[in-house]
């Protein structure tokens, strides 16, 4: 049986992800490393509910530390989508791909592919040059056909639902979609003031065109 090195963005997206690949005959293990998630009490808040749904599934979960740094600099001057997007991509990946050749696993993937607000190619691109550059294989297919579960199986464990991607660039640009509903004017003030205040020191979605099946390499 090959072992899959699964990164887990959140609790939620991990609950159809890790039952399907259990399905194709991997051995999943988890692995938690999200440092583009601020504040550092939002990042607990979902470490916590990933670590929920793992001890609920019997999943095996490795955590990295946080070092939000490393998303900062990598996204320095890049702050705009979908190039921040795609950094972020890389960095979460390359780490997931070195921890999975340092540790002996044959293959490796994301939650991520269940979002259809995340870039599907992207993902497939940016994973696979990881895999490349670190001797191991990456499991890059869509696996959105599980997003519609999401919501009802994390409410069924009892997981924290996030509101935003992650950064405090996506949380204002969510905010500032909320506000422009009410009031169109104040809206790119209101989202300049929250990425002020989360680094206070300082997802463009294409269509489904991975099929959802997987296949060993």
């Amino acid at each position: 049986m090959s072992r899959l090195l699964l990164h887990l963005c959140c609790g939620p997206c991990a609950t159809y992800p890790v039952p399907h690949l259990r399905g194709l005959g991997y051995d999943v293990t988890g692995l938690w490393f999200n440092p583009n998630v601020q504040p550092e009490a939002e990042h607990a808040q979902r470490q916590a509910s990933a670590r929920r749904y793992a001890e609920l599934a019997g999943l095996p979960l490795i955590v990295l530390p946080y070092e939000t740094e490393r998303f900062l600099a990598a996204t320095a001057g890049h702050e705009e989508r979908p190039e921040r997007c795609r950094r972020c991509y890389r960095l979460r990946l390359e780490e997931t791909a070195r921890v999975a050749r340092r540790e002996g696993f044959d293959i490796f993937s994301t939650t991520l592919l269940i979002s259809p607000y995340q870039d599907l190619l992207a993902l497939r691109d940016i994973g696979q040059e990881a895999a490349e550059r670190h001797g191991v294989q990456y499991y890059g297919h869509s696996m959105r056909r599980g997003y519609s579960q999401r919501g009802p199986l994390a409410r069924q464990y009892g997981l924290y639902l996030q509101q935003y991607c992650g950064c405090a660039h996506s949380r204002a640009e969510r905010e500032a979609q909320l506000l422009q509903s009410h009031n169109p004017r104040p809206a790119q003030r209101a989202a300049e003031t929250l990425c002020e205040q989360s680094f206070p020191s300082r997802e463009a979605s294409r269509p489904d065109s991975m099929g959802d099946e997987g296949r060993r390499r």
